[in-house]
């Protein structure tokens, strides 16, 4: 029996780490980096009605209202919201909390050691790849999501961001150059724009950020 149950043992123990590794991979396949409706529903969350109409016509068509609205929870008012109660938040959330668990050096060392299984890359890295590919045409945009990822707080656009994008970039812009930027770099989800004279990158990017977009100083 002894002898038995230590040959069964080993053939469990692979099980396992075959159901585990499935199941980290399925939980990681809903971050945005690779789901293009948490990566939408993580987009349109918080903008106004209106802008994401523009961007997203098919949120409006009848059919897209049964799918969005009346299964997911997007909530169309003054601006997009996701409702607590419904798919959407839920979906986005999880993302989330996946995302900056295996940002935890910790949590990857163990899951390499346990099943073997090893990130390349994480998650959030990945998204801020995919977001700044999107965002490779507009040199501006990259150019204020680096100077505020190397601030790390909240900045101004005149009094702070685009003297800062001037001097050690040397890239000028008009102020609503600027806000269109931030626009699009908002739309990915990347920062926070406050009374469209503020920004501030989401904390959860600035390390990757700072580390994937690549760009010499002008001094």
């Amino acid at each position: 029996m002894t002898t038995s149950g230590t040959e069964e043992v080993p053939d469990e123990i692979k099980r396992w780490r075959e159901a585990v590794e499935k199941t980290v991979k399925a939980v990681i396949s809903l971050c945005p980096a690779y789901n293009i409706l948490v990566q939408r529903l993580r987009s349109i969350q918080g903008m106004r009605t209106s802008e994401a109409a523009r961007i997203y016509p098919e949120l409006f068509h009848p059919e897209g209202v049964k799918i969005f609205s009346e299964l997911l929870g997007v909530e169309l008012g003054a601006q997009v919201k996701l409702s607590y109660e419904g798919l959407a938040y839920r979906l986005v959330e999880f993302s989330k909390a996946i995302e900056d668990l295996f940002e935890r050096e910790d949590v990857r060392r163990v899951l390499e050691e346990s099943i073997g299984m090893k990130l390349e890359r994480t998650p959030l890295r990945d998204y801020v790849e995919l977001c700044v590919e999107a965002l490779k045409e507009d040199k501006i945009a990259l150019v204020a999501l680096k100077v505020l990822a190397e601030k790390g707080y909240a900045c101004n656009y005149e009094r702070e961001l685009l003297p800062e994008m001037k001097e050690k970039y040397g890239i000028e812009c008009s102020k609503d150059d600027l806000i269109k930027s931030l626009g699009r770099a908002s739309s990915l989800g990347l920062l926070d724009i406050f009374r469209d004279h503020d920004a501030r990158i989401d904390s959860r990017y600035v390390k990757h950020v700072k580390e994937v977009i690549k760009l010499e100083s002008s001094n």
